[in-house]
């Protein structure tokens, strides 16, 4: 059984719910057609799950997207690496209810790169692309996991996750 399907249905509701909180809504769309010049990249790992998620869009799209809440080309960078970590955080919170804990490494901005996806599949590099208000948004995943790892809601309640905004961590 492959784990994809959980996977496709955590990642864009956590990206629709991260950029919701944030005042745009998101729409799917099909794949981007054009390369995408700025994205972000953070790291995850636990003893049953690896892999990256990325972040990216058009330098248009950043701009309008960031505008309420940075004031500089560095704060753009910054908002688009906090944005990452904070859309790794909601799947890690939701992984929870699936007994899977992650640990998340430090985000990383690449800027005028040329991204564009080569390989998707239930296997490869999983791509979820988005239209909001502000422009394109595009999502990815790239996850491996043990062999025979099928996750399964638990039904422990103390693995329930915790709705978003009630809790800091530090």
């Amino acid at each position: 059984m492959s784990n994809k399907p959980i996977f496709d249905e955590l990642l864009v509701t956590c990206a629709t719910e991260l950029f919701r909180a944030r005042g745009f809504e998101l729409r799917r769309t099909s794949d981007l057609d054009t390369p995408i010049e700025y994205a972000a990249i953070i790291g995850f790992a636990s003893d049953e799950v690896r892999g990256m998620l990325g972040l990216g869009m058009y330098p248009s799209t950043l701009e309008r997207l960031a505008s309420k809440h940075a004031g500089s080309a560095a704060s753009l960078e910054d908002w688009l690496g906090e944005c990452v970590n904070q859309l790794l955080g909601r799947l890690k919170n939701k992984l929870l209810s699936y007994d899977v804990v992650i640990t998340l490494a430090l985000p990383t901005v690449l800027r005028g790169v040329h991204l564009r996806f080569l390989a998707t599949g239930p296997a490869g590099l999983w791509t979820y692309s988005f239209d909001s208000d502000g422009g394109p948004i595009c999502v990815w995943c790239d996850v491996r996991h043990a062999e025979g790892l099928v996750l399964v809601p638990s039904s422990d309640p103390e693995l329930k996750s915790t709705d978003e905004g009630e809790l800091l961590l530090f």
